[in-house]
C-alpha cells in the first residue's frame, strides 16, 4: 500500500471533521470558563488545551472505529472505513487509538495542569479570597 494512502487511512481514523468541531467547542469553553481576574489572555494554555483535547478525541475516534469495525463493514455508509474495509489491521488501529488517547491525557496533565501540580498543597486563592484584597473588596 502506498505511504500516502496509508497516511490518509490513519488520518481518517481520527475523524478530523468531528475533531474540528471539538476544537472549536474546546476553545469556546476555555474562553467562557477563564477566570476574569487574570492579567492577559493565556494563549499558550489555550493552545495546549486544544492540542491535548484533540489528541484524546482522535484516539477515541480511532477506538470507536476499532470497536465498531464489524458493524461498519455491514453498512454501506461505513463499509469503506479503513478498519472495516481491511486496509488497517484492527490491532494496529487499537494501538494507534490507545497511543493517541494516552498521549493526549499525558499532554494535558503536563502542559495544561503542570502549574497546579507544581503548586500542589498550596491553596488556589481567588482575588476575593486573598487576605490583601478581601478587606478592600468588603469595604467597597
Amino acid at each position: 500500500m502506498a505511504t500516502s494512502t496509508r497516511s490518509a487511512d490513519y488520518w481518517s481514523l481520527t475523524k478530523p471533521e468531528v475533531n474540528l468541531l471539538i476544537g472549536f467547542t474546546t476553545a469556546a469553553g476555555f474562553c467562557l470558563a477563564r477566570p476574569q481576574g487574570l492579567d492577559g489572555f493565556p494563549f499558550i494554555r489555550l493552545v495546549n488545551t486544544i492540542v491535548g483535547t484533540l489528541l484524546v478525541a482522535s484516539g477515541t475516534g480511532t477506538l470507536n472505529q476499532f470497536t465498531e469495525r464489524r458493524f461498519d463493514a455491514l453498512m454501506r455508509r461505513t463499509a469503506k472505513r479503513p478498519v472495516a474495509a481491511g486496509r488497517i489491521q484492527p490491532s494496529h488501529a487499537l494501538a494507534f487509538g490507545l497511543s493517541l488517547s494516552a498521549a493526549g491525557a499525558i499532554y494535558l496533565v503536563a502542559a495544561v495542569n503542570a502549574r497546579q501540580l507544581a503548586r500542589r498543597g498550596q491553596p488556589d486563592l481567588s482575588e476575593a479570597d486573598r487576605p490583601d484584597t478581601a478587606l478592600s473588596l468588603r469595604k467597597a
